[in-house]
């Protein structure tokens, strides 16, 4: 399993794990992310940044990307394909 702070994935979308700045919402669950706290955004080119909770980018897309925050939080691929989907 690779694990980093940013990853590519198949088509154009980059995930990211980063710390609020600000208060953004949760394209998930519309709560606000509160700043200093640890946040996934997923973006594809030409749109709109998604910010999640970590808890909420668990729950949306745990079959292909996951956070771990076992001692320092990194996303990690849970499938290196497509072919299980």
């Amino acid at each position: 399993m690779r694990c980093e702070k940013r990853l590519r994935l198949r088509g154009g979308y980059v995930v990211e794990l980063r710390e609020a700045r600000k208060e953004y919402t949760c394209f998930y669950c519309r709560k606000p992310v509160q700043p200093r706290s640890k946040y996934v955004v997923l973006v594809r080119r030409g749109s709109e940044p998604e910010r999640y909770h970590v808890e909420c980018f668990n729950k949306v897309i745990p079959h292909r990307v996951a956070v771990v925050l076992a001692g320092e939080p990194r996303l990690c691929h849970v499938l290196e394909d497509d072919s299980a989907l």
